[in-house]
């Protein structure tokens, strides 16, 4: 428990004072983790070396969404796809409130078939885009979008997360799963109310921090 505490002051303290960036951080925090854990007990070399493979693995398969979204968003820009779906929505005098929920439904089918970090990679600029230009604030959206995210992978009966589960305890149902679930997407229903009525409980702290406006 100590070692935990210890790891949090270090990367959120040394973030906070400017000692090194959030991204310098992750590799500082997975470093003293690996120190912290050599301390508590001999090096376990099979365990290191399994590790050091499967981060291996996941980094690859990271940089290679991360070339596929650029690859991607390369060709949003240079289609001028945004700008035109702008002008249609523009255009057609959606409603903001329409447009956040025809983005709800959008997320909510993307959980079915990708990851977080894929739809957020491949998505997030056309749909930031889309929202800025009908004056939402861009922190605010951002926030939302990462809730839209998570509330699609655990969407019965098809969201990916809810098959993740569902291999790592083959006992349970599908509907005894879906039952569970019922209460986070109830309790992700309000998080999203509350973020579409109440803009500043999400935008009061980048505010005190300069970031993103009332």
């Amino acid at each position: 428990m100590a070692d935990a505490i210890l790891l949090i002051i270090l990367v959120i303290g040394g973030i906070y004072t400017g000692v090194f960036s959030p991204s310098e951080a992750a590799a500082v925090g997975a470093g003293a983790a690996l120190v912290f854990a050599l301390i508590r007990r001999p090096a376990d070399w099979p365990m290191l070396r399994n590790a050091i493979r499967e981060a291996a693995k996941m980094i690859g398969m990271i940089f290679l969404i991360v070339v596929g979204a650029a690859l991607f968003n390369f060709f949003i820009e240079t289609s001028s796809l945004t700008q035109t779906l702008v002008a249609w929505i523009a255009g057609r005098d959606f409603p903001p409130l329409a447009v956040l929920v025809l983005l709800l439904v959008f997320y909510l089918a993307l959980g079915c078939v990708m990851d977080s970090l894929s739809m957020i990679l491949l998505t997030a600029i056309p749909t930031a885009q889309v929202m800025t230009g009908l004056g939402y604030d861009p922190v605010w959206f951002a926030v939302g979008v990462v809730s839209l995210v998570e509330i699609g992978l655990i969407t019965p009966p098809v969201g990916m997360n809810v098959f993740i589960l569902r291999g790592l305890s083959p006992e349970m149902t599908m509907a005894t799963l879906s039952r569970g679930i019922v209460p986070f997407l109830a309790a992700d229903a309000v998080r999203i109310i509350l973020i579409v009525a109440l803009p500043r409980l999400v935008l009061w702290l980048p505010h005190i921090l300069g970031l993103g406006c009332y």
